[in-house]
């Protein structure tokens, strides 16, 4: 005797998506009829009896073994969103310290401005090209000192 069951159902039964057992019902190459609902119409398939139907829940010695799984799974999400939040905190504070640093280099690089410090003594020197300017300023505003060259440059000239 055959059975009617829904197009989801028989989906999972054959192994073929709803699509399928749609495009061959309106095909007619599969047996089914039309059910009126209260909004519409949905499908039926005939089955035979020989076709088992497949079912969506997992067997008993299945499930504590998915439970594992997922609750692991959980728990990795959990820790992987704090991680981008301590990242996501690094980045702001590496952005606040950039900023200040990028105003440290354009304070200093502005010659003659008075910026509530020390201004550098005024040298009798020729000006120095603007890369040059911009290197001292930022090694001053690091206080990382400027490095001088080595001794054989020194000693025969730069190359």
């Amino acid at each position: 005797m055959a059975r009617w069951v829904t197009v989801q159902e028989a989906s999972a039964a054959l192994g073929v998506s709803q699509d399928t057992i749609k495009r061959r019902l309106r095909a007619g190459t599969m047996p089914g009829r039309k059910e009126p609902m209260e909004k519409g119409e949905r499908w039926l398939v005939e089955l035979g009896d020989d076709v088992p139907l497949a079912t969506a829940v997992p067997s008993q010695d299945e499930s504590p073994a998915l439970r594992e799984i997922i609750d692991l799974l959980k728990n990795e999400r959990a820790e992987l969103w704090q991680e981008v939040a301590s990242r996501r905190r690094e980045v702001e504070e590496l952005h606040i310290l950039l900023q200040r640093s990028n105003e440290q280099v354009r304070l200093l690089a502005m010659p003659g401005q008075s910026n509530g410090t020390a201004s550098a003594p005024v040298s009798a020197e020729p000006a120095q090209d603007p890369q040059s300017q911009t290197k001292a300023a930022m090694a001053a505003a690091t206080s990382v000192p400027v490095q001088k060259p080595g001794f054989l440059k020194r000693l025969f000239g730069a190359t």
